[in-house]
């Protein structure tokens, strides 16, 4: 098997120079690293590529920290709202159903961004990225075409090489949520929630017959009005709301009145025009409630901060809840946005150098404030301390939101 990234050639050459990776290369092959692995001249670190110093690596770390992520404690930056059904999705998994008699104990969540029409789609937790993508082209592309974009959590399915190719192939646009920006694929989870509690409602006690279900909790949820847009899906998709079960009493409908061709088409251009205008409303009034429970920092370059280390930055193996869980004081160096600064870190601290705005806390030098809350008893930058900065740290997270609350 060969190993083939589309447009990541240079990386092999890249590796040697790159003043992270040189000394790791240097060791795999010597084979005094096992963490890491070459592959076909490509560097690996588990099943994550490993991206040299270039302008690409740039690129992706402005993506990441720039507009299509939302953090619970920042200032909100929404997605940029769709203008059409099915070009921008957002898609995850419902895992850890009871498995049904067919084998199935998952469902493939897809999100039409702007109409919020659902896709559900049965599949077994073990679906790796290639029978995903399978199920793509078979369940959502014969009906809908390729998206533009595609907005997904960091399961291991989405960060596959494979996945990263094929979309690449298509032109469609993968963004990512993340630790640090949950909300970025907020509106998937707010529909997983709704559709578990309206399975529960349809299968009753026979829990392992939920899939013979999956079809009407579907077909519920894009009959029914969607409260950001002001429609149902359906009518914002096709301009018309399909016949139910209760459509079948024989009463005279007052509202399936076919009107000409060119009046479907225009109705359909309203209904779009009308559902846009009633995202943006929805979307800033949803800003406004959460800007005002978030508290606006900002640095510039040379400012000295403390950084909070949470659990995912420690090196597998490493964490425990005694270990320090903010180091400092740290220098700026680079002002990335007004979200995310990289810091100078000491060569013994082995975690990523970019930190979002809400795991930074003001360092104020010698003032009374920093003597009284900080207990100096241990070193600064030492890893794998405890003091009662830690306490401090997690504390003055949690008290963004109570302080706005009181």
């Amino acid at each position: 098997m060969v190993v083939q990234v589309p447009g990541f050639n240079s990386f092999r050459e890249l590796y040697d120079s790159d003043p992270h990776f040189s000394e790791i290369m240097v060791a795999v092959r010597e084979k005094r690293n096992s963490e890491f692995v070459l592959v076909d001249g490509f560097l690996f670190r588990g099943n994550q590529l490993c991206i040299p110093k270039c302008s690409l690596r740039l690129q992706i770390i402005t993506e990441i920290h720039g507009e299509g992520h939302v953090g619970r404690d920042r200032t909100l930056q929404p997605l940029p709202i769709p203008t059409q059904p099915w070009t921008n999705l957002s898609m995850d998994f419902v895992l850890g159903l009871p498995r049904t008699q067919r084998g199935c104990d998952s469902i493939y969540v897809m999100v039409d961004r702007f109409s919020k029409m659902v896709h559900f789609i049965l599949c077994k937790k073990t679906t790796d990225a290639v029978k995903v993508a399978q199920l793509f082209f078979r369940e959502i592309y014969r009906l809908h075409g390729l998206p533009s974009s595609i907005v997904s959590d960091r399961d291991t399915r989405f960060l596959s090489h494979f996945w990263w190719s094929l979309w690449k192939m298509v032109n469609t646009r993968l963004d990512f949520s993340s630790a640090y920006n949950p909300q970025t694929d907020g509106q998937t989870e707010v529909v997983n929630r709704a559709h578990g509690d309206l399975l529960r409602c349809l299968v009753g006690e026979n829990v392992r017959s939920w899939d013979l279900k999956l079809s009407q909790a579907e077909f519920a949820h894009n009959h029914a009005v969607n409260r950001s847009t002001g429609f149902s899906p359906f009518q914002v998709v096709y301009s018309l709301v399909p016949r139910s079960p209760i459509d079948l009493i024989p009463l005279p409908s007052k509202t399936r009145v076919h009107g000409k061709a060119e009046d479907f088409v225009q109705g359909l251009h309203e209904v779009h025009k009308q559902v846009q205008e009633n995202l943006l409303q929805s979307v800033e009034k949803y800003k406004l409630a959460a800007d005002k429970k978030r508290r606006h920092l900002e640095f510039d370059v040379g400012d000295f901060v403390w950084a909070v280390l949470t659990k995912d930055r420690f090196v597998v193996g490493e964490y425990n809840k005694l270990a320090a869980k903010k180091i400092g004081p740290l220098e700026i160096v680079e002002k990335i946005n007004p979200n995310a600064y990289r810091l100078k870190l000491p060569s013994h601290i082995r975690t990523h150098n970019v930190f979002n705005v809400k795991h930074l806390i003001p360092f104020h030098g010698d003032s009374s404030d920093d003597d009284t809350a900080i207990n100096s008893r241990t070193n600064f930058l030492q890893p794998g301390e405890n003091d009662a900065a830690d306490q401090l740290a997690l504390d003055y997270l949690e008290g963004w939101d109570l302080k706005q609350t009181k």
